[in-house]
């Protein structure tokens, strides 16, 4: 496909027998490209998932996200995303990039860095803020990092999805949670809606069984709870170099096309359930690329909030139903 890059965002043209090029779209109002600039007219790969790069829509997405309230329950309020990884595959770094989206800055809100063991230790509810500091209807929940030989209690798997581990909860390996940290009655909004498993993505080949057993642990008690799985595919930047150069290749790139359904097959969930993305962790300046390709993860898990309160709804309504008196004639 023939495009020119207009502002970051890909043009569609065709060619014309004098040598010049013009939108096949309707866009740029008319303006001719000439053949003859190299810089504009090139060859883009064809895109695995059809992405959108301009910074309109960038800003479509923010204000998408600002105005978002749960619909389909009238006591939840505030969706709960639930963040589930290895250590080191970028947890943290999720929370800080989509926080430092928001802040219009690079943020470091939550802890991270790079260390044998996690260095979260702590369960932590992240909210995120709009430009007038305001809360909204979302929040990122952090946890411990799931190590070779340490990791989550099994109990403490059930209790973080059923909202029953309060905020600041140190994880043990040894013993579940405290009465002090215990939340004997969850409402709602304390309840995880949706899983995010962050994954490092030059990690997916080398997954050991004792690995994936964690996370299908968690999937077990997730889809026992009707809670929908997503798969945050983290530094695929580190899968080829023409994405390091450019992350918009990243839905055209085959490597990271491979590494997404690989991590799909492994888990059992589709290809639109994972989402490649690159944490801010080098930069020092947003970058309209990266902050797209997380917004675009963040937004569909909160639609797949949605699904998960609307299938509740449903069963909760057949459940009734069920037991309505029925008249025999």
């Amino acid at each position: 496909m023939t495009s020119y890059k207009n502002d970051g965002d890909c043009v569609p043209v065709q060619s014309m027998p004098n040598g010049v090029f013009i939108p096949s779209n309707g866009q740029m109002n008319g303006h001719f490209i000439y053949a003859g600039d190299q810089i504009c007219i090139r060859e883009m790969p064809q895109q695995w998932r059809p992405t959108k790069w301009s910074r309109e829509h960038l800003d479509c997405m923010k204000d998408d996200l600002i105005r978002f309230t749960p619909k389909e329950d009238p006591s939840v309020t505030r969706t709960r995303i639930l963040m589930i990884g290895l250590v080191g595959a970028g947890k943290s770094s999720f929370y800080n990039t989509i926080d430092s989206v928001f802040r219009n800055r690079i943020t470091q809100r939550a802890t991270c860095g790079s260390a044998e063991e996690s260095l979260t230790k702590n369960y932590n509810t992240y909210a995120i803020k709009d430009q007038s500091g305001t809360d909204m209807n979302f929040c990122l929940c952090d946890t411990r990092g799931m190590e070779e030989l340490n990791g989550l209690h099994h109990d403490d798997c059930k209790y973080l999805l059923d909202g029953h581990i309060k905020d600041h909860y140190e994880f043990s390996t040894e013993h579940s949670v405290s009465w002090w940290y215990y939340n004997g009655t969850p409402s709602a909004n304390d309840r995880v809606h949706c899983i995010a498993f962050v994954i490092d993505a030059t990690s997916v080949d080398v997954l050991s069984e004792m690995d994936l057993n964690k996370i299908r642990t968690f999937q077990k008690l997730a889809k026992e709870r009707g809670i929908l799985q997503t798969v945050v595919l983290t530094k695929i930047d580190n899968l080829c170099k023409d994405v390091k150069k450019d992350i918009s290749l990243a839905c055209s790139s085959t490597n990271v096309e491979e590494a997404v359904q690989k991590i799909a097959d492994l888990l059992g969930l589709p290809r639109n359930n994972v989402f490649p993305v690159k944490n801010y962790e080098n930069e020092t300046e947003l970058d309209d690329k990266i902050s797209i390709l997380a917004l675009a993860a963040l937004k569909q898990m909160l639609f797949f909030t949605e699904d998960a309160l609307q299938k509740k709804k449903e069963e909760a309504e057949h459940e009734i139903w069920l037991k309505q008196p029925c008249n025999i004639l």
